[in-house]
């Protein structure tokens, strides 16, 4: 995990790092010479629990971070063909970085290679969209709802209102930590999580964990209900969580969140799609 903080375009001011299967025996001496970095390590932790203890532990810094950047340690992260030759004088982490500080989206997201997330992305636009209109190839980002959690950032704004996340399912799977997360950001901040186009994450290990589908639509549903039941009045019965909690798959796949623009700097607070989308 890392954490950018304020004015610190092109710098992380703080990494912690923690281990589950074993201990890092290198790593900690040569952390140890750096304060902005700490080593942590609890072999009982699971994918979603692990990213909890992380959480709880930058919270506890009380620092001024803009992004809580959360990543794996078995990924690569690369450019692809939507890269430009202005960003390639930095490496992909910094241009990432760069272009959060920049935009200021609620959650930024990478495109995952083995899921080709950014053609689906611009896929659905085109069809979900308005036909007639251009859509723009070139464009940095476009808004997202499902995306792979290997590489992300959660804006300190937004942050506390998606973690800690709910791992009751991970004994079954550990994906469906990912369905409560996809869950949590459109409800509460659609339109707010982009995907940024130009970097690329590609998992380099595929490590066993459970991932039984059986239950997954329930379970899922079931986080629906949960930030319904958060969610302010005035909005709690809006059209938008039957559409989800119906048939959430077939939401994720033709929600016209699709359709929203990216904006940048756009103020994060949740719940206030509903508000703005009122007013259109």
């Amino acid at each position: 995990m890392s954490s950018l903080k304020t004015g610190s375009k092109s710098a992380i001011k703080c990494q912690l790092k923690m281990s589950m299967r074993g201990h890092c025996v290198e790593l900690p001496n040569r952390m140890s010479r750096r304060e902005h970095f700490t080593y942590l390590f609890d072999n009982t932790t699971t994918w979603g629990s692990g990213r909890n203890k992380l959480f709880f532990h930058a919270v506890e810094r009380r620092l001024d971070y803009i992004y809580y950047i959360f990543l794996e340690d078995d990924i690569a992260i690369k450019f692809n063909e939507a890269t430009t030759p202005a960003m390639k004088r930095l490496s992909p982490i910094l241009v990432f970085q760069d272009w959060l500080l920049d935009y200021e989206p609620a959650v930024g997201a990478v495109n995952y290679e083995q899921d080709r997330e950014a053609k689906t992305v611009l896929q659905r636009r085109r069809t979900l969209c308005n036909t007639h209109r251009l859509v723009n190839d070139a464009s940095l980002a476009n808004p997202t709802i499902s995306f792979n959690p290997l590489l992300n950032a959660f804006h300190a704004k937004a942050v506390t209102h998606i973690f800690p996340l709910d791992t009751r399912h991970e004994k079954v799977n550990w994906w469906l930590t990912d369905k409560y997360v996809t869950s949590v950001v459109e409800l509460k901040f659609r339109g707010q999580a982009l995907l940024f186009f130009p970097v690329t994450v590609e998992d380099l290990l595929h490590r066993p964990y459970p991932r039984s589908l059986y239950g997954t639509k329930a379970a899922w549903q079931g986080f629906i209900k949960g930030i319904q039941k958060q969610t302010p009045s005035q909005y709690a019965n809006n059209v938008l969580f039957e559409k989800f909690k119906r048939d959430p798959e077939l939401y994720v796949a033709t929600s016209r969140t699709y359709c929203m623009n990216g904006i940048r700097h756009q103020d994060i607070a949740p719940f206030a799609h509903f508000e703005r989308e009122s007013v259109m």
